[in-house]
């Protein structure tokens, strides 16, 4: 809604009449575009890829959990990501319990594994919910930019036309 008034105030800087300068008609779009409308767009974007990736790091644990419980293990040998893709040999003794980041400053939850796959399934629906709003707000963002282009494309078509108008009186 916020950008909708923008773009109002941005076309009610723009003079219809056709009394002002285009350049400075072109300006207004163009400062819109590049000032607001393509920073939020990439801001957009930049959160839903963020989003993706925890959706991906979900399901990977999800994926390893149902195979600890199908497999009916009791221990577990593993390697665990240190961080930086440098990898430690771990071994986990008590299967029945792990440990989720709940991604909430440093807070953890100790969960049994039906636990974690309720905790896991609830929190890929939320992300997805997330995931989809930001979509829809990059497409609209997309569509503000398209119709931005255009206006500019017009009135350039407008100022062409006027000039050659003017040329073709001068010519008589």
């Amino acid at each position: 809604m916020e950008r909708l008034q923008l773009t109002a105030r941005a076309r009610a800087d723009v003079d219809v009449d056709g009394t002002g300068d285009v350049i400075s008609q072109l300006a207004v779009y163009d400062r819109l575009v590049k000032e607001t409308l393509q920073p939020d767009l990439q801001a957009a974007m930049d959160a839903r890829d963020v989003l993706l990736e925890e959706v991906s790091e979900y399901s990977k644990l999800r994926d390893q959990t149902k195979f600890i419980q199908s497999s009916s293990l009791t221990t577990l040998k593993t390697l665990v990501d240190l961080g930086s893709d440098f990898y430690a040999q771990a071994k986990v003794p008590d299967t029945s319990m792990i440990t989720i980041d709940l991604r909430v400053q440093d807070y953890h939850a100790d969960m049994t594994l039906d636990e974690a796959l309720g905790y896991i399934d609830r929190k890929e629906a939320m992300l997805r919910k997330r995931i989809d709003r930001l979509t829809e707000k990059g497409a609209k963002l997309r569509s503000d930019v398209r119709v931005c282009l255009e206006a500019m494309a017009e009135i350039y078509k407008l100022d062409k036309a006027d000039r050659e108008g003017r040329y073709e009186e001068d010519k008589y």
